[in-house]
């Protein structure tokens, strides 16, 4: 059998690099939450929900995603715009933050994942859209020294009433991954996520879930505070739950999001 080394060592050089510039850039980030300031802006996410929204021709999307509690992980997400409601993008997924973490064991969804993403929105009415979209590549960290096929694929339904007594959007749909993306457990569930302003549409409770038993099967409730509509930074904090029988553990997921034009208003 190949050594990991020999079949995933570009990966491991590029994920090495993106985890010692993400630890080096912290004190930034630091700065950057507490010097920039109000306005409102939109999401395009929730935690750990595809949102229903997309990043129009031209435009760019980043977000970095930090998971803390027994184990420490990164993601980090690029999109581009194509038009038509078109969105592709790269994904670094579950770096491993911590040092000394426990290899993976038998069973553990795949660290250390180099994917592709795209998505595509359609407006079936006026306040609802529906988005499909998937995230595939390959992994270079599991149990079995070898890079794997990682896949995770979803279909949501995104209402946003606009009411004169209600401005938040709902989110619901089911989705499909397998077991290099999502671990032991179920491969197929449902999503469900929700955005409620307040303050005058400058902070947001958000919340979000994926059903299951699997290691992505939690649920996070927390805000979101839309620093700058200038500049589209907005931050993320929220804790995260276990959903009933996973076995997940409880946390905290910290985001820092670079919005595009097009999503730094509430539509």
């Amino acid at each position: 059998m190949s050594t990991l080394r020999e079949e995933g060592w570009w990966i491991l050089t590029a994920l090495e690099w993106f985890k010692q510039f993400f630890i080096g850039q912290c004190g930034f980030l630091a700065c950057v939450f507490f010097t920039l300031c109000s306005s409102a802006s939109a999401q395009q996410n929730f935690f750990n929900v595809p949102s229903g929204t997309i990043t129009q021709k031209h435009e760019i999307f980043l977000q970095e995603q930090v998971n803390l509690g027994r184990f420490g992980e990164s993601n980090f997400t690029v999109d581009y715009g194509l038009g038509n409601d078109w969105e592709v993008g790269l994904n670094i997924f579950k770096v491993s933050l911590y040092p000394g973490s426990l290899s993976p064991q038998p069973g553990d969804a795949n660290e250390d994942s180099l994917l592709m993403n795209i998505q595509r929105v359609f407006h079936p009415f006026e306040k609802f859209d529906f988005e499909i979209g998937t995230q595939n590549g390959i992994s270079a960290n599991n149990a079995n020294r070898r890079s794997d096929f990682v896949d995770f694929t979803w279909g949501v339904s995104r209402w946003t009433p606009k009411e004169s007594w209600f401005s938040g959007s709902f989110v619901a749909g089911p989705y499909y991954g397998n077991k290099n993306y999502l671990g032991s457990g179920n491969e197929f569930g449902y999503l469900l996520g929700v955005e409620v302003p307040v303050f005058d549409e400058k902070f947001a409770i958000v919340g979000d879930y994926l059903s299951g038993t699997n290691s992505a099967s939690v649920g996070v409730i927390g805000f979101q505070w839309y620093l700058s509509r200038e500049l589209g930074w907005q931050i993320s904090l929220g804790g995260q739950l276990p959903a009933p029988g996973s076995g997940n553990d409880y946390g905290a997921v910290f985001e820092l999001t670079k919005l595009p034009p097009s999503l730094r208003v509430l539509k």
